[in-house]
C-alpha cells in the first residue's frame, strides 16, 4: 500500500472550499480540487472517494480519567434507577450472589433524583449486608459511602485521622458514619483495586473501540491519582504503547499533592519523549469539591445546607508551593477548582506566577472552573488561562443548581457564551466516567442547555448558549491548544495529522436535537481508517 493516499469528493464542515487532499506519512500533504490533486497520483497512490460525507476533525477528550472509566465496566451502575427501591434491589441481588470479603462496587449514585431525602451511610447499606464490603461512588466521585464490612476492612474507626485532603465523616460521638469525602475514598478504594492488578492492561484495552467509535483519537486522562498503583498504571499504558497497543493518542495529566510527587513526574516525562501515541501534559491539583456534594468551596454557605461553604483540600499556601514548583520544572499546572472561592484562589496564584515568571509560557490550566463572576473573567483573560470545561455538567447539574445556590448566584454557572466572547480558551472534556464520553452530548449541552431527548424542558439561561460552531471547537481547536498541539491536530491543514472523521450529513445544518441522532461513520488515524460504524 502506497504511503501516499488522495481523499476526494468529501465535504469539510467548517470549510465549503475543501473536498479533496492528499495525505502522505500521516499528515495532510495537499488540499485543493480533486482535478488538480489527481495529477499527483502514480501507480501506487491509493485513491479514497470519500462520496460526499461530511468531513471534521477528530476529537479530542481534554480531561477525563478512562482507566477509571474503564475500571468501573464491572460496577452496579444506578444512572437509570427511578426509584430507591430499584437501587437497593440492584445491590441486594448482587450481594446475594457475592462471597464474603469479596467488593460490591457501585457507581453513579445521585439523591437529588429521589428528591434528595435519601442520604446513604453506613446504617443503610448495613441493611442491605452486613458481611459483604459495599463502596458507593456518588455520580461526582467526590463522595463515597461504604457499609461497616468496609470501614472494618479498610481500618477506619474512630481513632483514623483525616487523610489530606479528605474528610472521614463522624457522628456527634466521633465514630465513622460510612460517608466519605475526596481522598478519603482512595483508603477503601485501595483495597478494591488491589485485586485488580494484575488485569491492569487489559482494563486500559477495553474502552478502545468505544472511544473510537464516538470519533475520539486523543483523550488527556488523569490516572495517576492513587499513589499505590500510579507506577502499575503508568506501566501498563508504557507496554501497551511499547508493542504498538495504543490506539489513542494518550496524555497522561500527571497528579501531585506533595512535592515529592514531582520525582516521579519528571521520570516518566523523561521515559516517555520517544515513545509514540503515549505522552505527558499538565500536571494536576485538586483544590476542591462538587457542586452535587456540596464540597465545591463557595464564598458564602450553600442555600439548602447553611452549615457549610464547600473544602478548600489544604491551604492556598500549600497550593502556591506545589505550583510554584511545577513551574520552575516547566510542568504545565491544572488546578481541579469548581466553586468561586477555589477559582478566585487559583487565579490569584496564576497571577503570581505570571509575574514571578514573566518569560515562561506554561498555560495554565482550571480544570471545571464552574462558577466564574464578571470580574473573574477579566482576570482569566488578562492572565491567559485555559478553562478546562464539561458542557454535560450543565444538562447534569442545571436542575439541582437554583436549589443549591440560589438564583443570583447560579447565574454564574457554566457562562459557556460569556467566556467564549472574552477570548478564553476553553477546552471541552467529558471528566468520564462522571459523564458521558460522547462529544456530541456535550456539544447539545453546549447549545441547549438542559438534559438531552427531553424536548419538553425550557434551556437554562438561554444567554450562555452557544452555536453548533464553537460547540465543535470544544472538542477539537481547543483541547489541541491546551495540550500545545494546536500545530498537529485540532484542524484540518497543510501539516496537521490526518486525524479525520466523517459524517453522513453536515452537522452545521442540523438542529441541536436532530444532532443527537448523527453517527460517526469513519474514523481515521494518520490517514488510516481505524474504525467504521
Amino acid at each position: 500500500m502506497s504511503e501516499q493516499k488522495i481523499f476526494i469528493n468529501g465535504k469539510k464542515i467548517m470549510n465549503d472550499n475543501f473536498n479533496s487532499f492528499i495525505t502522505q506519512n500521516g499528515l495532510i500533504k495537499k488540499i485543493g480540487p480533486k482535478k488538480d490533486l489527481m495529477k499527483a497520483q502514480d501507480e501506487n497512490t491509493e485513491i479514497i472517494d470519500l462520496n460526499g460525507r461530511y468531513i471534521l476533525p477528530s476529537f479530542t477528550d481534554g480531561h477525563l480519567h478512562y482507566f477509571y472509566y474503564a475500571l468501573q465496566k464491572d460496577s452496579i451502575d444506578l444512572k437509570n434507577c427511578k426509584t430507591i427501591n430499584e437501587v437497593y434491589d440492584k445491590i441486594r441481588n448482587q450481594a446475594a450472589k457475592s462471597k464474603e470479603n469479596e467488593w460490591i462496587t457501585v457507581i453513579n449514585w445521585d439523591e437529588e433524583k429521589f428528591g434528595g431525602k435519601v442520604n446513604l451511610d453506613r446504617y443503610l447499606l448495613d441493611k442491605i449486608s452486613e458481611n459483604i464490603p459495599i463502596l458507593v461512588k456518588r455520580r461526582c466521585l467526590h463522595l463515597g459511602f461504604v457499609n461497616s464490612k468496609a470501614l472494618e476492612l479498610a481500618q477506619i474507626d474512630k481513632d483514623t485521622p483525616d487523610p489530606e485532603g479528605g474528610k472521614i465523616v463522624r457522628d456527634k460521638k466521633g465514630f465513622p458514619t460510612g460517608v466519605l469525602q475526596d481522598e478519603s475514598i482512595s483508603m477503601v478504594d485501595d483495597l478494591v483495586m488491589e485485586k485488580q492488578r494484575d488485569k491492569f492492561k487489559n482494563i486500559i484495552r477495553n474502552s478502545f473501540k468505544e472511544f473510537l467509535s464516538y470519533g475520539i483519537t486523543s483523550i488527556h486522562t488523569d490516572d495517576l491519582w492513587q499513589k499505590k498503583y500510579r507506577e502499575d498504571i503508568y506501566k501498563s499504558y508504557l507496554e501497551l504503547a511499547k508493542n504498538n497497543r495504543l490506539p489513542l493518542d494518550i496524555t497522561l495529566q500527571l497528579r501531585a499533592s506533595v512535592k515529592e510527587d514531582f520525582d516521579f513526574h519528571q521520570k516518566i516525562r523523561k521515559e516517555l519523549k520517544e515513545i509514540k501515541n503515549l505522552n505527558t501534559g499538565a500536571v494536576k491539583f485538586m483544590f476542591d469539591g462538587s457542586l452535587g456534594g456540596r464540597t465545591a468551596a463557595l464564598r458564602k454557605p450553600y442555600k439548602d445546607d447553611t452549615t457549610t461553604k464547600g473544602e478548600l483540600l489544604f491551604k492556598k499556601e500549600k497550593l502556591e508551593s506545589l505550583i510554584d514548583t511545577a513551574y520552575q520544572l516547566n510542568f504545565q499546572p491544572a488546578v481541579h477548582a469548581i466553586g468561586i472561592r477555589a477559582v478566585d484562589i487559583v487565579t490569584k496564584i496564576y497571577e503570581k506566577m505570571n509575574k514571578k515568571y514573566p518569560n515562561k509560557n506554561l498555560r495554565p490550566i482550571i480544570v471545571h472552573a464552574s462558577m466564574i463572576d464578571d470580574k473573574l473573567i477579566n482576570r482569566i483573560k488578562k492572565n491567559n488561562i485555559i478553562l478546562s470545561v464539561q458542557p454535560a455538567f450543565i444538562s447534569s447539574d442545571y436542575q439541582i443548581a437554583d436549589k443549591r445556590l440560589g438564583k443570583r448566584r447560579a447565574r454564574h454557572l457554566y457562562r459557556m457564551r460569556s467566556l467564549i466572547e472574552n477570548g478564553i480558551t476553553l477546552a471541552g472534556s467529558s471528566d468520564a466516567p462522571v459523564e458521558d464520553i460522547n462529544p456530541l452530548l456535550g456539544v447539545y449541552a453546549s447549545m441547549r442547555r438542559k438534559e438531552p431527548y427531553k424536548d419538553n424542558l425550557e434551556t437554562w439561561q438561554p444567554n450562555e448558549t452557544i452555536d453548533m460552531k464553537k460547540a465543535l471547537q470544544l472538542y477539537t481547536t481547543g483541547p489541541a491548544f491546551q495540550n500545545f498541539e494546536e500545530d498537529n491536530k485540532g484542524v484540518l491543514k497543510v501539516g496537521q495529522k490526518a486525524d479525520f472523521i466523517t459524517f453522513k450529513e453536515n452537522l452545521l445544518n442540523l438542529t441541536p436535537e436532530k444532532l443527537l441522532k448523527q453517527k460517526v461513520k469513519e474514523i481515521y488515524i494518520d490517514g488510516q481508517l481505524v474504525l467504521e460504524n
